[in-house]
């Protein structure tokens, strides 16, 4: 199931970064599926960028592992969907709500138990 992400990165990832995540990154302990890395802002004076990462897979501190493997780090990370589901933005950090009925459905759709 795709989990996608925004990123605020300490450091430029340019082309071989987007590259490289395309094939796959490998970890010292973990080699991982290939995942999609776009560029959304770059901001040179401060040597820093937004990007937007998915990933299929969902490794313990899998985003942020993957973009130290490429020599940057992530500074912010938010999730923005989990297969089907988007996030609430109306939701505080550390807050919560219970799935509506069309969000179990499409679940239940994707094949996750309930």
């Amino acid at each position: 199931m795709d989990k996608r992400y925004l990123a605020h990165v300490s450091g430029l990832m340019d082309v071989d970064d987007v590259l490289a995540f395309e094939k796959g990154i490998s970890l010292s302990d973990h080699d991982c599926q290939p995942a999609i890395l776009e560029v959304l802002e770059l901001h040179p004076e401060h040597k820093s960028c937004q990007v937007e990462i998915v990933i299929r897979e969902g490794k313990f501190h899998q985003v942020k592992r993957m973009v130290a493997a490429r020599g940057k780090k992530v500074v912010a990370l938010k999730r923005l969907s989990m297969g089907p589901l988007q996030l609430d933005s109306q939701l505080k950090t550390g807050a919560w709500r219970r799935l509506t009925t069309q969000e179990t459905q499409l679940l239940e759709q994707f094949g996750v138990p309930l």
